[in-house]
């Protein structure tokens, strides 16, 4: 018997507790900030694996995008497939799809395979042991993609059996709450008003006209106001270096967070922390 109160997130944590494996859900459709059950945190968005946060925080988040960006050119045909990221992590992708269009894909993986991980910048990753790929690793990431899939279309379907409809016309204080959950699950990425907008499928000036309107702030400045706090809590409460929180808040370069973090703040991210660490 499925459990349709059973959350995507939840189900996913599970099968990573169980399998030693990562799993995420890239949301092509934004029906992660419709349905309730298939409300992610961010980190369950994308790569989030201890070597792909080992890449990330080493200034490799353009290219993980560009690589994530590629996946989802394979996924518009519609059947999975697996394979290697430029630094040697294996991953299975399932693209879901839903009335015949394509809504997400599930990676599982995160694996490594018989060759040792690419050195970044001169280092080589030394956290917490990697799943090791053999064709029993394959063949069950495969198949817990699958499974994944299979609820999330479950899930879908439950609701509208509900009585909820995908096309339902939203009021307009549906799309400023959408973009603070888009924000916050998403913003470590390199998001934008228009990846919002084609989520919700929306123009993107009818969007940013209307949270301009609403909130009485852009969308970048929402963006950026919810970065430099996640940013302030780090500074507070870890030893972690500027750039590393830097990357890890979704500023793309170092020395531009630091000039942003101190437009809004009234100060360095150094003096903010030397002020301020617990």
């Amino acid at each position: 018997m499925v459990d349709f109160n059973l959350s995507l997130s939840a189900l996913m944590d599970e099968v990573q507790a169980q399998s030693g494996v990562v799993v995420d859900f890239h949301d092509l459709s934004g029906l992660c900030l419709q349905i309730p059950n298939l409300a992610l945190r961010h980190d369950q968005y994308y790569h989030h694996g201890d070597f792909c946060t080992f890449a990330k925080r080493m200034g490799n988040q353009p290219l993980c995008s560009a690589n994530k960006q590629k996946s989802i050119e394979k996924a518009q045909a519609g059947e999975a497939y697996s394979g290697y990221c430029p630094f040697g992590i294996w991953d299975h992708a399932q693209p879901v799809k839903f009335e015949n269009e394509l809504i997400g894909i599930v990676f599982v993986g995160s694996a490594q395979g018989e060759q040792p991980l690419a050195e970044i910048e001169g280092q080589r990753y030394n956290g917490p042991a990697l799943p090791q790929l053999d064709e029993a690793l394959q063949q069950r990431c495969k198949e817990l993609a699958t499974f994944i899939a299979e609820h999330i279309l479950l899930i879908i379907r439950a609701w509208i059996r509900q009585g909820n409809l995908l096309g339902k016309k939203k009021s307009e204080h549906f799309y400023v709450q959408a973009m603070h959950q888009f924000i916050e699950m998403h913003y470590p990425k390199d998001i934008s008003l228009a990846g919002l907008a084609g989520q919700l499928r929306v123009h993107a000036n009818y969007l940013g006209s209307l949270i301009t309107r609403l909130s009485d702030k852009t969308f970048r400045q929402h963006l950026l106001d919810f970065r430099c706090q996640r940013a302030q809590v780090m500074l507070r409460s870890t030893n972690e270096s500027i750039t590393e929180i830097a990357y890890t808040c979704g500023f793309q370069d170092s020395n531009y967070f630091s000039t942003a973090f101190k437009r809004e703040v009234g100060m360095s991210p150094r003096a903010y922390r030397q002020q301020h660490h617990d």
